[in-house]
């Protein structure tokens, strides 16, 4: 495996070099070797080359930068429906909590005065053996 990936890492240097010495050969490399120099001469067959060239890379340009322009109006339009279903939600949870929080408080106030009540009774029960005790 080891092996398989050291030749494919040299194939890939082998290319890389290989692309460099034909770039230098070209129109771009021709440039890139006289900045320094004051004329640089093109033939008639560069100069249409590095022209085609440069309208190619334009209009590559202009596509990834509708691209990148749809992303970001998608990006937002998920951010908008995200902040959308997130207020939908938190309203619908504490709805939800309330309510389940006012059957509890409901069922702990019936418990309650089931309490009361059943005291209430033993108080006037115990009241009536008294007043019978007194008599």
């Amino acid at each position: 495996h080891e092996a398989q990936m050291g030749a494919k890492a040299r194939e890939v240097a082998t290319l890389k070099g290989r692309i460099e010495r034909l770039e230098e050969s070209g129109v771009k490399g021709k440039l890139l070797k006289s900045v320094d120099a004051k004329d640089v001469k093109l033939s008639g067959d560069e100069m249409a080359a590095l022209k085609r060239e440069a309208e190619e890379q334009e209009v590559l340009l202009k596509g990834y930068q509708q691209e990148n322009e749809a992303a970001m109006r998608r990006i937002k339009e998920l951010e908008g429906a995200l902040k959308e279903a997130t207020t939908l939600h938190i309203p619908t949870g504490l709805t939800h909590d309330t309510a389940t929080s006012v059957k509890a408080s409901t069922k702990e106030a019936g418990a309650r005065l089931h309490e009361i009540l059943a005291l209430q009774q033993q108080l006037e029960s115990l009241r009536e053996q008294a007043v019978t005790r007194e008599s």
